[in-house]
Parts: C-alpha cells; sequence; structure tokens
C-alpha cells in the first residue's frame, strides 16, 4: 500500500501529478486554507521546564520517542586514564531512539527556532 501524498499548507490529498510538490497548486499558492497551527512552546520555555527537572520533546523531531532530560550531578562517573574518576558536571541529555541516553546534547538553530516543544508527561 502506497502513502497518498497530502499538501503540507491544507492536508488534502496531493491531485495526480503533484504528488512530488510540498503543496497544491505547484505554479502558485494553496488555493485551499491552511492547516491550523498546532500549539507548542518554544525553546525558551522548553529551557525553563528542563531546569524544573521536566522532560520535554519537538514535534519536528524525526525519532520517535525522543526526549530530552537534564543530568545533575553525580548520576556518572567517567574512569580515565591513571585511575582518575571524574563526576558528571550538569548537562541536557537526550533519550535517542536507540533507547541510549547521549549526555551533552546540543541545540540545532532549527531547535532553538522551533516553537513545536512539548512537555513529555511524567
Amino acid at each position: 500500500m502506497t502513502e497518498v501524498s497530502k499538501c503540507e499548507l491544507c492536508g488534502e490529498p496531493m491531485p495526480e501529478g503533484e504528488q512530488m510538490f510540498k503543496y497544491h497548486g505547484y505554479s502558485g499558492p494553496c488555493p485551499k486554507p491552511p492547516l491550523a497551527k498546532p500549539p507548542g512552546l518554544n525553546f525558551s520555555a522548553a529551557l525553563m521546564y528542563l531546569k524544573e527537572g521536566r522532560r520535554v520533546a519537538r514535534a519536528g523531531w524525526n525519532g520517535k520517542g525522543m526526549w530530552l532530560i537534564l543530568i545533575e550531578p553525580g548520576n556518572a562517573m567517567h574512569t580515565g586514564r591513571g585511575g582518575g574518576a571524574y563526576p558528571m558536571q550538569r548537562c541536557i541529555g537526550m533519550k535517542t531512539f536507540e533507547n541510549n541516553m547521549q549526555p551533552g546534547w546540543l541545540a540545532s538553530q532549527a531547535d532553538l527556532l522551533a516553537e513545536d516543544w512539548s512537555v513529555i508527561p511524567d
């Protein structure tokens, strides 16, 4: 079964011959009314929730089930060469789609400017 291409502006199925385009009327604007913009948080609000110990995620991320959390000191130690042990500093960690925790997540420009952030329920 093939997936039906839909207009990114109005959500309607694309007509025959226009499936490769992002929206209806490839030679002009989409004639249909646009889809309602889903409510979401900006990065500043998401960061505030992170600092409160909550998990946050973006709707625009490709991998599903991914989220961020603030990792507090004392959750891990790095054992270095020569027998030294180094405590983990406070950082933002990402739970990946492969179910791993990646400490030291860095925001992209798209992440900083996005308004599709949400708080993950506990």
